[in-house]
């Protein structure tokens, strides 16, 4: 059975005749009898009636016309779907990103990327993830392209391509009362007995945080931590409420009101953003698009440019 003898049946039994049917699928009369015969065969039962010129599904056919005019509907709803999806005029992107770069990058990404007139019928559905969640969502296939901080790629995520964006920088915050807001900036001696609000492990920044102490000369350190959280409002939430300091990146409008914002003077602290997707499967156009967009939009932007 095959889908030209289901649509060549559907149409005999909506015409009543075999040659008017023949016509409307631009095929003779011998090969459409031929394709109706052989599913007849296969299905085991006569499906329609004879009387003069005119073909009636008889009980079994009329049984059978329900289910294939719905699977014809069902399948042909489903390529529709796919095709939408897949235009690179109007198709879908599954887009995700850590907390930060939701708040800053992408917003500015999407206005730019919506002012070009070819593009304004792509959707993209938007999401924010921890660098874990993102990586394994990208793996899974629930996502096309995705923003996240930096991730061990050689020995667990050798899948994933990755192209760096642009490098977040690290800052600490204290809340107002703390003994070190006096201060503009801080050491690591300054620091390392304090009590933090740290990250879990599902986030990127850990990484950056523990190598650049790791580069300082201290790879076994760690921070004494009472609370971990995987956003950066909560982590600053806190911070003001005086549980503890806490490192995050750099965006004052985020941190003010009973918070300082403090740099640390002696430590390489920068995170890298990447635009990650899956190697080796296949991107829909628009997806290429929006990927394409996003290099273009950085490597402009990083020369002060503009579409």
């Amino acid at each position: 059975m095959n889908w030209q003898h289901l649509t060549y049946f559907k149409q005999i039994a909506e015409s009543g005749q075999l040659t008017k049917a023949a016509e409307e699928l631009h095929i003779s009369p011998s090969a459409l009898s031929h394709s109706i015969t052989a599913l007849e065969s296969e299905i085991g039962v006569t499906l329609f009636d004879k009387q003069g010129r005119t073909l009636s599904p008889n009980r079994f056919g009329r049984v059978f016309y329900n289910y294939v005019k719905n699977a014809i509907n069902e399948i042909t709803s489903g390529i529709n779907t796919i095709q939408a999806m897949s235009n690179i005029a109007s198709g879908c992107v599954r887009v995700s990103s850590i907390f930060s770069v939701g708040t800053t990058f992408i917003p500015d990404l999407l206005s730019s990327f919506y002012s070009q007139s070819n593009n304004k019928d792509i959707r993209i559905e938007l999401s924010q993830r921890t660098t874990s969640q993102i990586l394994t969502d990208i793996v899974n296939g629930n996502l096309d392209i995705a923003f996240c901080g930096e991730f061990d790629r050689k020995n667990q995520f050798p899948n994933i391509n990755r192209e760096p964006l642009y490098n977040e920088e690290m800052m600490l915050i204290v809340p107002e009362s703390h003994r070190l807001a006096a201060k503009d900036s801080v050491t690591f001696d300054d620091i390392q007995d304090e009590v933090f609000i740290g990250y879990n492990n599902s986030c990127g920044i850990v990484n950056t945080i523990y190598d650049a102490i790791a580069q300082k000369g201290y790879p076994d350190f760690r921070f004494k931590t009472i609370l971990e959280s995987n956003e950066d409002n909560n982590v600053t939430n806190l911070v003001r409420k005086g549980l503890g300091i806490a490192f995050v990146v750099n965006n004052p409008s985020l941190y003010s009101g009973g918070i300082k914002q403090l740099q640390i003077s002696d430590l390489y602290f920068f995170r890298t953003i990447y635009m990650v997707w899956k190697q080796d499967t296949y991107l829909s156009p628009a997806v290429n698009k929006f990927r394409d967009y996003v290099t273009i939009y950085k490597a402009l932007k990083d020369k002060n440019l503009q579409f």
